[in-house]
């Protein structure tokens, strides 16, 4: 099974279904100005415009979702 390195960005498709399956933990950061906008956890749900995660959904176009271990922001 893939391990996923703690900061490394989840862009594709394969990469957010497999940390999904996984249950890795993501962080939802802005893009623009790099602020948290949601505790992590892991990724609820994606399609190819968003992603679910802590119960919200997030413009995949807006927003960068790093792996980060459990606790961590």
């Amino acid at each position: 099974m893939e391990t996923f390195e703690t900061m490394r960005i989840l862009q594709m498709d394969d990469e957010l279904f497999m940390a999904a399956l996984a249950q890795v933990h993501v962080t939802v950061r802005e893009k623009e100005d790099v602020r948290i906008k949601e505790h992590s956890g892991p990724i609820q749900k994606y399609t190819p415009v968003s992603v679910k995660n802590s119960g919200a959904y997030y413009m995949r176009i807006n927003y960068n979702f790093p792996v980060t271990k459990e606790g961590e922001r």
